[in-house]
């Protein structure tokens, strides 16, 4: 009896002093700021990654040109390509879409309610016809709130060959392929359906997974939904991705590019003399963030993408005197060492290096000499 008390004060003890800690760290990260950050780009080059740019001049480059994964922030080049079609006359901005063929490419639980929250916006604003919205909503939907099914939905109309052939077009060297994104965060489920896998076979299979096949199997999924609308919701699929390894592996396995591809598609979006005015004006609606009363900035367009690994950001910004700037910033932290507190204080980086001259310069100073 009194091993056993004494084996149960040492569990509480032991618990009671993981409790502490992870509350210390807590507010230990909590206190952190735009320095810490700009510490753990210093100290850590392979995670992260940084262009940025002042009137078509790049005034940073840090590790500008090791690809990343890009999880949301990959919609840009698919914004792109809807404008493009618009501007050929292949799309109509205005065409009325039924919300169930969005719903056939809906996986809940894999986009942090980015789909529910649209819907409701669209709601709450009427935008909602008989069941149906127009395509341009449709792309808001994708950009301003993230919607995977929305992005599922405009790749299977737009057309996986003709996005990527727009990479060489907008000479993103280091691009790699574009290929479904709600698809692939069910490939787990697709090998546990059709190989009759349990879950350490599955992680492992993923591991093991050459890149090609892992595309070719997204595709695969994707074609099914669009040709299937009960495809998803037949299968009642438990969400097998929610396991840290296997999203580990998916986000690994993530289209990948550079943070200077990214810089330089945002400055190209704002530069008003790349894109044809049809598609500059596209864009400009889409990506447009209404800027707040007495901002210094005029214009500001924005699009970034998260999973449990990664943050990326991807913006534009031309202030009040008509200077531009464009910036692209990457983290991929594999182990979460850092990942949570990077996300909540990234945002105030961003906001700093902007508008703070002397923050802006003192970033500049401390990572363009470091080797990369």
């Amino acid at each position: 009896m009194n091993l056993f008390l004494g084996v149960s004060s040492s569990i509480v003890l032991i618990i009671c002093l993981i409790v502490i800690l992870v509350m210390f760290l807590k507010k230990h990260d909590e206190k952190k700021n735009e320095q810490d950050v700009l510490n753990f780009f210093e100290k850590n080059p392979n995670k992260s990654s940084i262009c940025f740019i002042q009137n078509d001049v790049i005034i940073l480059d840090y590790s500008s040109n090791n690809p990343m994964p890009l999880a949301s922030t990959v919609k840009v080049i698919i914004a792109i390509a809807y404008a493009n079609k618009v501007n050929e006359k292949k799309l109509a901005h205005d065409s009325l879409v039924p919300l169930s063929e969005l719903n056939k490419y809906y996986i809940s639980k894999t986009d942090g309610n980015a789909h529910e929250e649209w819907l409701s916006y669209l709601d709450e604003n009427s935008l909602i016809y008989n069941n149906s919205v127009e395509l341009n909503q449709i792309v808001k939907g994708m950009i301003r709130f993230s919607s995977n099914a929305n992005t599922e939905y405009l790749i299977s109309i737009i057309g996986l060959k003709f996005i990527n052939d727009l990479l060489k077009e907008l000479s993103l060297e280091s691009h790699e392929e574009i290929f479904p994104i709600s698809s692939s965060f069910m490939v787990a489920a697709y090998l546990k359906e059709n190989e009759k896998l349990n879950g350490k076979e599955i992680l492992l299979r993923l591991k093991m997974m050459a890149n090609e096949e892992f595309i070719e199997i997204s595709k695969k999924i994707h074609n099914l939904c669009h040709e299937n609308d009960n495809y998803i919701s037949s299968r009642r699929y438990k969400n097998i991705s929610s396991n840290n390894g296997i999203q580990r592996v998916i986000s690994n396995k993530m289209t990948r590019a550079s943070t200077y591809d990214y810089a330089n598609v945002m400055n190209k979006i704002n530069s008003k003399n790349y894109f044809p005015p049809e598609i500059e004006r596209i864009l400009l609606d889409v990506l447009d963030i209404p800027s707040k009363a007495n901002s210094q900035f005029y214009r500001v367009g924005y699009k970034g993408g998260s999973t449990l690994f990664i943050n990326t950001n991807a913006l534009y910004v031309t202030d009040t005197q008509g200077n531009r700037f464009a910036l692209a910033i990457f983290i991929h932290d594999e182990e979460m060492v850092d990942i949570l507190w990077l996300n909540k204080k990234i945002e105030k980086f961003i906001s700093r290096i902007l508008k703070d001259v002397y923050f802006r310069e003192d970033v500049i100073s401390r990572l363009s000499f470091l080797k990369c």
